[in-house]
């Protein structure tokens, strides 16, 4: 199929059993791809044979309906294979070591930015799936804005709520996530000056 697709656009081609059905742009006269797109075809071969298998297409994403209020009704996708999203992730990782961040601040932007994105997704889920009329009366900006970000001081407030006597069922806070058992990650600081600690004087990246 990537050999269909760089046939499909190459505008010449010295094998008569692959011919060219591609063109030149009408307006300057250049070719869709460069010199090197061949050799990139050639490496995304070699690496194919090394990608999982792919899940069914009606698999591939979990769809997050658009608010009823939104005026372009476009659907979200979110990939239940976060692959590509990880690494566009710790691109914006790097860039907090490579510009000398202060540790605290790296820590804080690492640690509240990763946990208010993943609540923001998940109330969008839980708006879609559980409380469509709740949020037809939502604006649709409004989706991801969160009322509480520390689900810890909620669940303790729960806790003293059960105290006080007032049934599961009636819990001042619904939806409360609790922490799980320490994983052993540690902050992202210390991820940083371990790299450095570690990597290679000789490193090419450097």
């Amino acid at each position: 199929m990537l050999d269909d697709w760089f046939d499909h656009f190459k505008c010449t081609s010295r094998d008569a059993s692959c011919p060219a059905r591609g063109r030149l742009d009408p307006v300057t006269g250049e070719t869709l791809f460069s010199s090197e797109t061949k050799e990139v075809l050639l490496n995304c071969k070699d690496k194919a044979a090394y990608l999982q298998d792919p899940l069914p297409l009606d698999q591939m994403y979990a769809v997050i309906q658009p608010n009823p209020n939104s005026t372009h009704q476009l659907k979200e996708y979110l990939s239940r294979r976060g692959e590509s999203c990880l690494e566009s992730f710790h691109l914006m990782l790097a860039h907090f070591g490579n510009c000398g961040m202060r540790t605290s601040l790296a820590d804080n932007l690492n640690l509240t930015g990763i946990c208010r994105y993943n609540l923001a997704i998940r109330q969008k889920l839980r708006l879609t799936l559980a409380n469509p009329e709740t949020r037809k009366r939502m604006p649709a900006a409004y989706e991801g804005v969160l009322s509480f970000c520390n689900h810890t001081e909620l669940s303790y407030v729960n806790r003293l709520a059960e105290q006080a006597g007032i049934p599961h069922n009636k819990l001042p806070f619904k939806n409360v996530e609790t922490l799980p058992p320490d994983n052993g990650e540690r902050f992202f600081s210390e991820h940083l000056s371990w790299m450095k600690e570690t990597k290679p004087r000789n490193d090419p990246q450097d």
